[in-house]
């Protein structure tokens, strides 16, 4: 079960990217939906949108007015709950989203009746999950820090 709230989300995925060397700042101001900016050791700055998943929900979204798919530095850190004490990130690049391009999937909802706003989510089934297995925090971040 989801049971983690907002909060103790993104203080997970800070807590871990702490572990891997990056200065964390956590963000308040609610107009924009990014909860964290880190700074990798090669200067490059990354922002995220945290967003918890479980195998009971599977289904993370978000509305696309508030994800940027030009914004080669702005990832979903999307929290996978395995279990109650096994937790997998992976940082899911904004820039995915570009095409409806299974995993990553765009809801333009634009069919009459329907009254859902335009969205970009990803289901974490299990093929899924083998498909987004490269997508993992710390394989994300090392290739991060190795681009520059």
């Amino acid at each position: 079960m989801n049971n983690y709230k907002h909060t103790e989300g993104v203080k997970i995925v800070a807590e871990e990217l702490m572990k891997l060397g990056l200065e964390v700042q956590y963000t308040t101001e609610r107009e924009i939906p990014i909860d964290i900016i880190a700074e990798l050791q090669n200067n490059i700055t990354i922002k995220l949108i945290v967003r918890i998943v479980s195998p009971e929900s599977q289904y993370t979204w978000i509305e696309k007015s508030k994800l940027d798919t030009e914004d080669e530095h702005l990832f979903i850190a999307a929290l996978y709950r395995k279990s109650n004490i096994n937790n997998i990130i992976y940082l899911l690049p904004a820039t995915n989203w570009k095409h409806d391009n299974p995993p990553f999937r765009i809801k333009n909802y634009d069919k009459p009746g329907l009254v859902s706003k335009p969205e970009y989510g990803i289901n974490f089934s299990q093929k899924t999950l083998e498909l987004i297995e490269n997508y993992r925090l710390k394989i994300i971040v090392s290739k991060l820090i190795g681009s520059k």
